[in-house]
């Protein structure tokens, strides 16, 4: 009876079968994902720039507008300018404190005027309350 007995080079080999097999299962998967995303449609976002303005013409600063549904928005700067991208079939929601918010639809547009509308509440009762501190 002969006896096998395990020599380094012997496992070595074993090891750095094994060993390939796994790398070349590994290249085989980073090709494949690759390829599936290169074939994936590029997103076909547009930038839009615009600016807002109340009923009278005067630029609004700090106005959020925000993209429906997602989460991605941007402010107006002091001159009521803003610019955003966006997919061409996005909904613009602006909104700014003390104006009636907008939905609006780019529908592919790259330039956008907006004139906000003051939002009017009546107020039925006002409650002032004073505090004195005498050390």
């Amino acid at each position: 009876m002969k006896r096998v007995t395990s020599t380094p080079a012997v496992l070595f080999g074993i090891i750095t079968r094994s060993f390939l097999k796994h790398l070349l299962f590994l290249l085989v998967m980073v090709f494949i994902s690759t390829s599936y995303l290169a074939a994936q449609k590029p997103r076909d976002d547009i930038r839009v720039r615009g600016t807002i303005t109340d009923k009278g013409g005067t630029p609004i600063e700090g106005v959020s507008i925000r993209v429906k549904g997602k989460n991605l928005g941007s402010p107006s700067n002091d001159k009521g300018e803003f610019s955003i991208g966006v997919d061409p079939r996005a909904v613009l929601i602006v909104s700014h404190l003390g104006y009636k918010p907008q939905e609006i639809a780019v529908e592919r547009r790259n330039q956008i005027e907006i004139a906000l509308e003051p939002s009017v509440s009546d107020l039925e009762e006002v409650v002032v309350v004073g505090l004195w501190y005498n050390p």
